[in-house]
């Protein structure tokens, strides 16, 4: 729509207000007018070709702005679709791939994002937006979007991703995830990340606190005791006495003269002899300290697999002996 610019300019004359009057006779006669109106209430806009020239340069912007929206409008890389198709199955997928095959290949050009509704199968509708980054098929195009299919619920799982790459012209889709299953899932992964070994945190915690359970009792931690012994019987100079209770069995086992260590570690022994009776307590078969009767601030010793350890009497006095236990280090 074209509008032609006219150029306004002013009369110039050598008598601009010089009239000439025509009487009924013939006869003529000049005369010099001037306004004579009376009170003016308002000036008003005179005739001009200022005042003409403003117009007709609106009247263009006008006309260009006009113009302008119909160049857009022309050169849009946005369309709508409504359709209906019968033979189309009513399916996402199906939608999605005949809406990238029959509109975004050039056909709509140069539109390269389509907003559609879709009746398919006069059965269902599916609504969408499909964009590519390109209007011919090559090995690196690529269309992406969402559609929509009607639901008679609010279950969000009908809303679908799409996505295609290529020169097939076809591509897939998966659905988005609920509420409900995005937070399941969202469980699941976080919990498979911080337990590899397992599928849910009940499943993950119940192993990590028996392997735990198991580890501890394996190794057992630093302060614990693991071992103790009393004695009220009677013996005589240089007997292994019995007496042995509660003795971890992780690192002990017990046999007729004392314990046996199981494995190599570190402990502090404490014990008490009752009636001034001489204990000496046995490491790795040799004794291991000698202290007459008491030795209540510990002595830390080493143990190692396989040798004999415990207490044995250092006198030939009568009565209960002792007591006393081990702590590892």
């Amino acid at each position: 729509m074209a509008f032609n610019l006219k150029t306004w300019v002013n009369r110039i004359s050598e008598y601009p207000n010089r009239r000439k009057l025509t009487h009924e006779d013939g006869s003529t006669e000049l005369v010099t007018v001037a306004r004579a109106e009376g009170q003016i209430s308002a000036e008003g806009n005179a005739f001009s070709a200022e005042e003409m020239n403003d117009l007709e340069n609106r009247i263009k912007g006008g006309f260009d702005e006009v113009n302008q929206s119909l160049t857009n409008l022309n050169d849009s890389k946005k369309t709508y679709l409504r359709l209906v198709l019968p033979n189309l199955a009513a399916d996402a997928k199906t939608v999605c791939d005949y809406i990238n095959k029959n509109y975004l290949l050039g056909q709509l050009s140069p539109a390269t994002t389509v907003d559609f509704d879709v009746v398919a199968s006069n059965a269902d509708w599916f609504t969408g937006t499909l964009s590519t980054d390109s209007t011919t098929l090559f090995s690196g195009r690529t269309v992406w979007g969402i559609v929509q299919q009607r639901s008679m619920s609010a279950d969000n799982s009908t809303v679908y991703k799409y996505f295609a790459a290529g020169e097939g012209g076809a591509g897939s889709v998966s659905p988005f995830k609920s509420y409900d299953q995005g937070y399941a899932q969202g469980v699941t992964d976080a919990d498979n990340r911080a337990n590899a070994n397992s599928t849910n945190y009940k499943t993950g915690y119940n192993n990590g606190y028996n392997a735990g359970k198991s580890d501890g009792a394996l190794t057992g931690v630093s302060g614990c005791c693991i071992a103790g012994w009393r004695s009220i019987d009677a013996y005589s100079n240089n007997q292994w006495v019995s007496g042995w209770t509660g003795v971890n069995p992780n690192y002990f086992t017990v046999n007729g003269y004392g314990i046996v260590p199981k494995r190599n570690f570190t402990a502090t022994v404490y014990w008490q002899g009752y009636n001034k009776r001489d204990i000496d307590f046995y490491s790795n078969g040799v004794m291991g300290h000698r202290d007459n009767g008491t030795s209540m601030n510990g002595v830390k010793m080493n143990f190692y697999a396989g040798t004999q350890c415990g207490f044995k009497t250092n006198d030939s006095g009568g009565g209960s002996l002792g007591a006393g236990f081990i702590v590892l280090n």
